[in-house]
């Protein structure tokens, strides 16, 4: 556990340079009473993780944080680990950003956010600290995580180092109401709210999702280009 902690205060560390990631937020030992839990950002970074998930979901990643720590200290994930500090903020606050965007309802206009049986409706609008997103309801992190992982597919490795090939905000942008829609319908036949993030076939479409926004969008680009 000591070792985790210790790799898991470096990519903090690591994200707070290259994106401005507040550590102070993070707790990095048991019963720290912070915003943040080293091990939550390490799940999230684990999902993102593209060798290890090009044929499969990464559904482990939210039965198990301990099956995310296992990766992130194993030998042969710590270099991929290394290889999204550039992109650690984004991939970290995802979750949030698109809490905050169904929320606000401009991206899905028509939809009761609130009413879905993972969503909660706050009293007041909130931001949770080492994020910009305000949000008036509470999103389970079962519903977007898988949401948030499937934007994996816009990264691409320059040098050492993962980029964004595209704005992963304009991108969600594209995909919202075809994301929302495949939340809404899962929701409804969930048994529970912890099944959504169990369901393969939620993160699967909602990668195909991104994917097709992707190349929507590198389509046109290169249309102007022509």
């Amino acid at each position: 556990m000591r070792d985790t902690l210790r790799c898991g205060r470096a990519v903090a560390e690591r994200s707070r340079r290259d994106g401005g990631f507040d550590v102070s937020l993070v707790a990095f030992r048991e019963n720290e009473d912070k915003e943040w839990d080293v091990r939550e950002i390490v799940q999230r970074m684990a999902c993102f993780l593209r060798d290890r998930w090009r044929t499969v979901q990464p559904t482990q990643m939210y039965r198990s944080k301990g099956k995310a720590l296992d990766l992130f200290t194993s030998e042969e994930f710590r270099e991929e680990f290394r290889k999204l500090h550039s992109v650690a903020v984004d991939v970290i606050t995802l979750p949030e950003f698109i809490q905050a965007e169904f929320s606000r309802g401009d991206t899905v206009k028509g939809k009761r956010f609130g009413g879905l049986r993972a969503v909660k409706s706050l009293r007041g609008p909130y931001v949770r600290p080492g994020t910009t997103y305000e949000t008036g309801h509470q999103m389970d992190l079962a519903a977007s995580l898988p949401l948030a992982a499937a934007f994996r597919e816009l990264l691409e490795l320059r040098g050492d180092c993962y980029r964004w090939k595209l704005d992963p905000k304009e991108v969600f942008s594209r995909c919202a109401e075809d994301l929302y829609k495949t939340l809404a319908a899962k929701s409804r036949v969930a048994r529970g709210v912890n099944e959504l993030g169990h369901d393969t076939e939620y993160w699967t479409q909602a990668a195909n999702i991104v994917l097709r926004a992707k190349d929507e969008l590198l389509a046109e680009r290169l249309q102007r280009q022509a």
